[in-house]
């Protein structure tokens, strides 16, 4: 008959017809059991080989590797636990005592921790972060955008430079000096957590010994771009933080060689949330309760539609141009390609008219203010730390703000023409 791959003694102890058989059965049917039967059998052929590959993947990468067992009851963890400002819940604690227990081991860890947005799931990372350096190696964390890196370094550096551990921040607005300096000391050892944008993956980013990668909103990256970090160190414990993994990565986590923590719930004095879809007609409901949130001293978000095809892309383009000419000292101009340029100008022109008309009519006594990715680094980060400081009340925005961006303090989020 037909080759089979599989030997016989697995087809015998696991009830499987054979590959001939299963292929018949799947374009000639006698009934949808036997349809089902046909499926089972390749359905198993397939992730054995999904399997098979992990282990040779896994085998191959440990094998001249030598991972690091990481301390994980050293004194950095014991004060970053001390001087948290609040208590883990339940759940937070589980995913933080099974994340070290992974750190520990003296094989490299590969992690993800599953959270929605308000989980904890940065704190939880604090942990990992601390018990690297308690080892006496590096830790990298690697953040999707400059605005949540600069979050990361303020929120989480401060609490862990409590703790006694060194941090740093690396952006592509990086001034080259600094930058310089920032790299000579992660050479040198002299810096134990390095918090950073894509400027981490350059190649002049060279850790003494790198034993924890971070990855926030691991979603937003590429394999390429994960392999590059991790390849800055020999065999690290890698730790991805997500709210919404891709598919890929949820395959791995049920078949393949990646672990899971699942932080399932908000801490217990969260605000619960409500999401209400509303018609074009019904937009006055919506600043009715932006309206109220502002009258108790709250925030608010207004999230803009990009226009047309391709505009989320445009915008991220222009953020990654503008920290570009930024790093070089130069003056960038928000057009990321001649035939992008209208779209994108519709862009900022919408999102500014947004603006101006919500100043005028509808919050004429708070503070308006405008962020897109076009502006500039430092536009950006001042515009934010305003936000932060509630010195501005409305912040009107593009894609720009979608990931990760935490302040408490602003408790409605409206978005414009969402579907887009």
């Amino acid at each position: 008959g037909a080759f089979d791959p599989l030997p016989l003694g697995l087809r015998l102890r696991y009830r499987l017809m054979s590959r001939a058989a299963a292929l018949r059965a799947i374009h000639f049917p006698q009934s949808m059991a036997e349809v089902a039967e046909a499926r089972r059998r390749l359905v198993y052929e397939e992730v054995l080989y999904l399997e098979l590959f992990l282990m040779q993947e896994g085998a191959e990468r440990s094998r001249d590797a030598h991972p690091t067992a990481h301390t994980v009851d050293g004194p950095c963890v014991a004060a970053f636990a001390a001087q948290l400002p609040f208590a883990l819940t339940g759940e937070q604690e589980r995913a933080r005592d099974e994340i070290l227990e992974g750190m520990a081991a003296p094989s490299a860890m590969n992690h993800m921790l599953l959270g929605d947005v308000g989980t904890g799931k940065t704190v939880v990372a604090g942990f990992a972060l601390a018990a690297a350096a308690d080892t006496g190696g590096q830790a990298m964390l690697l953040a999707p955008t400059e605005v949540l890196a600069r979050q990361h370094a303020e929120g989480l550096g401060g609490l862990l430079a409590q703790a006694g551990v060194t941090c740093a921040l690396l952006t592509g607005s990086t001034p080259v000096a600094e930058r310089a300096s920032i790299t000579e000391r992660f050479a040198a050892g002299d810096v134990d957590v390095l918090i950073g944008t894509h400027a981490l993956l350059s190649d002049d980013v060279a850790p003494a010994r790198l034993t924890l990668a971070v990855i926030d909103e691991q979603q937003r990256f590429g394999v390429d771009q994960r392999t590059r970090l991790l390849a800055k160190g020999e065999a690290p414990d890698a730790l991805y933080l997500t709210a919404t993994p891709i598919p890929r990565t949820l395959a791995l986590a049920l078949y393949g060689n990646l672990t899971l923590s699942y932080i399932k719930h908000r801490p217990h004095d969260a605000v619960s949330r409500t999401t209400r879809v509303l018609r074009r007609e019904q937009a006055g409901e919506a600043f009715d309760a932006a309206s109220a949130a502002l009258s108790r001293g709250e925030q608010v978000y207004v999230v803009c539609p990009l226009v047309g095809k391709g505009a989320e892309e445009r915008d991220e383009k222009a953020a990654g141009k503008q920290s570009d000419a930024d790093a070089a000292g130069e003056e960038y101009h928000p057009a990321v390609a001649i035939e992008d340029a209208d779209d994108f100008d519709d862009d900022v022109t919408a999102a500014t008219r947004e603006a101006e008309m919500l100043q005028r009519n509808t919050f004429p006594d708070y503070v308006v203010e405008l962020l897109h990715g076009g502006m500039g680094t430092e536009a950006k980060r001042e515009v934010m730390e305003r936000f932060r400081a509630g010195e501005v009340q409305v912040l009107v925005a593009t894609t720009v703000i979608e990931v990760g961006v935490d302040v408490p303090n602003a408790t409605v989020m409206i978005v414009e023409d969402a579907d887009r």
